[in-house]
């Protein structure tokens, strides 16, 4: 056999066999000869397509007279030979190979057979290629009369009609040809046009002209064809080749198999690939293998809701671009995986009943699971301490899974984990870990120096640790609960004093720390990378997810809400997010609270120290001109504890202040001053021209009892204004004495506590508790509550008198409810008396009771109860019905109660 190259020409090869009969009868040669002539050897004649034609070496003579080109005889051999080329070199199991090899004998369609005098196609010698796309009719495999198939070598009788059956029934040349002809359309099949049309989609395997990737891509559809085709019917598509004589049943198979390739809902192909799920199905049968990496992921999508939440993952069955994983790709992304996930990830993914620190070391050891074939054990080996995160992982995953979210956050994973093999990240994780775990990150001078530029008080030991661990985070982007314990805010763990930290730390403080965590990555050799970075929202999928958007929420939202005095829960829950959301908000970018509210009375942080008093300044006026602390502090407008603080931090001594000149004070003075006329100790100490300190000793010199520290020994809480009446006078004094007066000035004109409370956004319970001290202080009860009754409190005649002073002295609140006309008020000031307006107006709207008990989700008797209370609480008739089915009416005193819900409570009734 020869094997020498070859020029593809542009003629499409026809049925060789035919044309080497016509060549041996011109030549009036023996078939044997000319294959001789061709350059081929005998064995030519059973393996047509195991041989490459050199169009150089046939015999020009006779080429000429038999009326052929050697360009010719080679196009007639190129495209099977290319063909069987291309098959054996993408195919690689023994069935597919069956299904897609020229078969050693050849189908005929009758029409063409006699349209062409006999000319045999190569295309008809293909396994898969069943029907005519000319006629549209199935081709025939065996002989009408004696039942054999057909042109099994190319050895024929060269006398023989080529459109007459070649078989004998014996065996010997003296046995009789069955010389039935083979033109006859009598008994022709019309073929499916699934079929039709596929073959038009496969014709391509056979042009010389079509270029590589055309061919391949084709023989990747031949490829998807016969694998769906065998999950069909296995037995059809690898049995014996002679079994792919069934025309028709081959057909029938393809044709199912081309529907269910272009079904675009992948109904029909998602049952066949499901046909094997069992309890825990592999996630790609080997019986798949075979199919294109197209078909293959549109099976695993199809297996997907079936398959363990890590392979999911791992095969990225829930994305469009399913496959297969490969060894160690998931140590291309070690060093740029964090030990736990971006945190505005964690707000877009996290489940809510999932704790947020789980979820993110979980989650950021999954950025290393997609396309990847190691086990979670091995990925996590050496990425991170914790020997149980594999075992967490996968109880995390289930819980993931079984989510109503649990596919788009799969979905999301595998997408940022394809999204670092692909793009890459920009900081190498790794490196920093140990360069934070080994550094200081920041001490306590260049902390004071923070805090002294940015006006924030420096603190002590643990603030300066939430400081370190705020650098931790930000050259880490670790988890906070896993950071080093001598970063830690304090042993147990817990992470609320950092949290408080980062919430009132001023702007100017946060960017100068971070300004020193840059300047520590440059001298690690971590310029080029950049302080902070997350994956961009462009690599994710982001439909369906339960977290909502980061940038959903703008800091000015929350500041708004911090300055209000709500809590970040509160925050969290007024802007209908999670606290993360929240935290990660405020850690980016950190809310200018100047004043933090403690009582009454906000306290002023600390002011900034003047850019001008450098350390030069500091020594010259200290060293050189011996100023003391307070005339400097004086001149400068700062305190003398910044300023003491700013000489110790650079190292200037501290100039002796000396004590202050003693003074005789009276002790009948002092007594009557501070104890009668309930003066604070400040007062008086500057008075006297002495400090508050020197003046508490010489009170307890004189047996003077000391008042306790704190609000309670202000003057503002000591001595009511000059004018104000009793018991309004009484009932100020104290620490918070004002606020409990306006607060009262609300939840008296409310129906209980409990409605003032969300008004005022404070507990029932401290409400209680101020009642109380308002009615120590005015000396008698302000309310009558009865509270099993659910009767409404009404004030006494001393709550009466409270109020309208607190009113006259103090202004009326602008929370306070309005004042309600009748029959509102009395509607209002009744059990649950809001909401029993509200079911009013859905009666009113529905036609009769029963319709709107529907609409309510209640019966038709509990909603008559609530409306009779009404009516009994507005001493009328408001809705007339005969029966919860009829038709009923409401009243004028109806009609008017409902106008007066709509005028003055539009919020609350709706």
């Amino acid at each position: 056999m020869r094997s020498l190259p070859i020029r593809l020409a542009p003629i499409p090869g026809e049925g060789f066999d035919s044309w080497v009969a016509a060549y041996a009868s011109r030549l009036q040669t023996p078939v044997y000869d000319v294959v001789g002539h061709l350059g081929l050897d005998a064995g030519f004649a059973r393996r047509p397509f195991d041989v490459v034609v050199d169009p150089n070496i046939a015999d020009a003579a006779a080429l000429a007279a038999a009326g052929l080109s050697a360009e010719q005889v080679a196009a007639m051999v190129t495209p099977l030979a290319r063909y069987r080329a291309a098959v054996e070199g993408r195919f690689t199991t023994a069935w597919l190979k069956r299904a897609a090899r020229p078969l050693r004998w050849s189908r005929f369609c009758p029409a063409c057979l006699q349209a062409t005098g006999g000319r045999w196609q190569a295309s008809w010698r293909l396994p898969w290629h069943v029907a005519c796309s000319l006629h549209g009719c199935l081709l025939a495999s065996r002989c009408a009369a004696c039942g054999r198939v057909q042109r099994r070598t190319l050895v024929a009788d060269v006398e023989a009609a080529p459109t007459t059956c070649e078989a004998s029934p014996g065996v010997g040349h003296q046995v009789p040809r069955c010389r039935q002809d083979l033109s006859d359309t009598a008994d022709v099949a019309s073929a499916p046009a699934g079929v039709v049309y596929l073959q038009a989609r496969l014709r391509p395997l056979l042009d010389p002209s079509v270029g590589d990737a055309a061919l391949a891509e084709t023989i990747d559809l031949l490829a998807d064809v016969l694998t769906v085709a065998r999950h069909l019917d296995v037995g059809l598509i690898s049995a014996n080749p002679e079994g792919l004589a069934d025309t028709a049943g081959v057909a029938a198979v393809l044709d199912g198999a081309w529907l269910a390739m272009t079904d675009t809902a992948d109904q029909r192909l998602g049952a066949i690939a499901r046909a094997d799920v069992k309890v825990r199905p592999p996630p790609l049968p080997r019986s798949w293998c075979t199919a294109s990496p197209a078909l293959v992921s549109r099976v695993l999508r199809a297996r997907d809701a079936h398959l363990r939440p890590s392979d999911r993952i791992r095969w990225r069955s829930t994305t469009a671009e399913g496959r297969r994983p490969r060894l160690g790709a998931g140590d291309r992304r070690r060093e740029g995986v964090p030990s736990a996930l971006w945190a505005d990830w964690v707000v877009r993914l996290r489940p809510s009943h999932i704790d947020a620190p789980t979820f993110a070391k979980v989650g950021a050891g999954l950025m290393l699971v997609p396309g990847s074939s190691a086990s979670l054990g091995a990925l996590f080996e050496g990425w991170t301490p914790d020997p149980k995160l594999a075992r967490t992982s996968s109880h995390v995953l289930q819980t993931v899974a079984a989510d109503a979210h649990g596919r788009a956050v799969l979905r999301a994973l595998t997408q940022l984990g394809d999204g670092l093999l692909v793009h890459g990240c920009p900081i190498d994780y790794r490196r920093r870990d140990g360069l934070a775990s080994s550094a200081t990150l920041i001490d306590a001078k260049a902390w004071d120096e923070v805090c002294a530029a940015s006006g924030t008080p420096t603190g002590g030991a643990l603030k300066l640790r939430c400081a370190r661990l705020w650098m931790w985070e930000t050259i880490t982007g670790g988890l906070l609960e896993r950071a080093p314990q001598r970063l830690r805010p304090d042993k147990s763990g817990d992470v609320s004093n950092y949290h408080r930290f980062a919430l009132h730390l001023p702007p100017l403080a946060a960017e100068l720390l971070d300004g020193h965590a840059r300047r520590i990555l440059d001298a690690e050799g971590c310029g080029d990378e950049p302080l902070t970075w997350s994956p961009p929202s462009q690599w994710v999928d982001l439909d369906g997810l339960p977290g909502r958007d980061p940038a959903s929420v703008t800091p000015e939202q929350v500041e708004a809400l911090l300055r209000q005095r709500l809590s970040p829960s509160a925050v969290a829950r007024r802007l209908a997010t999670t606290l993360d959301h929240v935290h990660l908000i405020v850690r980016q970018r950190p809310p200018h609270l100047r004043l933090r509210a403690t009582g009454s009375r906000p306290t002023p942080v600390r002011c900034p120290f003047p850019a001008e008093l450098t350390p030069q300044r500091l020594r010259q006026l200290v060293i050189v001109e011996r100023r003391t602390l307070r005339s400097i502090a004086r001149d400068y407008d700062l305190g003398r504890n910044a300023l003491a603080r700013a000489l110790r931090r650079e190292g200037i001594p501290t100039p002796n202040q000396g004590r202050a000149p003693r003074r005789p004070v009276e002790a009948g003075w002092l007594h009557r001053e501070y104890v009668e006329h309930q003066r604070p100790l400040t007062d008086i100490a500057a008075e006297l021209g002495m400090s508050p300190t020197n003046l508490a000793r010489i009170a307890r010199r004189h047996a003077i009892p000391i008042r306790a520290s704190g609000g309670g020994s202000h003057s503002a809480s000591l001595v009511a204004p000059d004018g104000w009446p009793r018991p309004l006078a009484n009932a100020v004094l104290g620490q918070g004495g004002r606020l409990r007066i306006k607060r009262f000035q609300v939840y008296a004109r409310t129906r209980s506590l409990n409605e003032a409370s969300p008004i005022l956004c404070v507990r029932p319970s401290i409400l209680q508790a101020q009642l109380a001290h308002l009615e120590r202080a005015c000396g008698g009860g302000l309310l009558t509550r009865e509270t099993k009754q659910h009767d409404a409190q009404c004030l006494t005649r001393l709550g009466r008198l409270l109020l309208e002073q607190a009113d006259g002295h103090l202004g009326p609140h602008p929370d306070a409810p309005p004042p309600l006309p009748e029959p509102l008020a009395s509607a209002v000031a009744s059990y649950r008396g809001r909401d029993r307006l509200r079911r009013l107006q859905v009666t009113v709207r529905a036609s009769t009771l029963a319709e709107a008990a529907a609409v309510l989700g209640t019966d038709p008797y509990t909603l008559g109860k609530s409306i009779d209370g009404l009516e009994r609480a507005c001493n009328g008739v408001l809705l007339e019905s005969d029966s919860p089915v009829r038709l009923h009416r409401v009243t004028p005193l109806g009609h008017h109660l409902l106008e007066q819900a709509a005028r003055y409570l539009p919020v609350t009734v709706s």
